[in-house]
């Protein structure tokens, strides 16, 4: 197990090694009210990808050829992680979305909500 930054860390990986990345990058969005360190958008969209696509392009060369990559984002900032990675020189080949409620407290009962609304 290594730890540290990701560019740093893959840095320091041989080209080739890897069957597949499993990853759940930063959404650049504030996470449970406030954004961290991790999580910031890094000054904008632009920047933003420009700096995910470096941190991808390192995963991407440490990736065998025709290997599969897993990549967690949320919806509101999907688009700003695929153009990182087509810009790292993965190929998109499918999406699934999850499909979540937003603004219901955790915990809710959702369909006592739906009901309260409906009157």
């Amino acid at each position: 197990m290594r730890c540290g930054d990701s560019v740093d860390v893959l840095a320091g990986v041989d080209s080739n090694v890897f069957d597949c990345m499993v990853t759940d990058p930063p959404a650049g969005v504030m996470a449970i009210g406030k954004k961290t360190a991790w999580d910031h958008d890094h000054g904008g969209r632009d920047k933003w990808i420009r700096d995910m696509a470096n941190v991808f392009r390192q995963a991407h060369r440490t990736l065998k050829p025709g290997a599969y990559g897993l990549v967690w984002t949320l919806p509101k900032t999907m688009h700003w992680t695929m153009t990182a990675l087509e810009d790292a020189g993965f190929e998109m080949v499918d999406t699934v979305s999850h499909i979540f409620p937003r603004s219901l407290i955790k915990g809710m009962d959702a369909s006592k909500a739906v009901d309260s609304y409906l009157g």
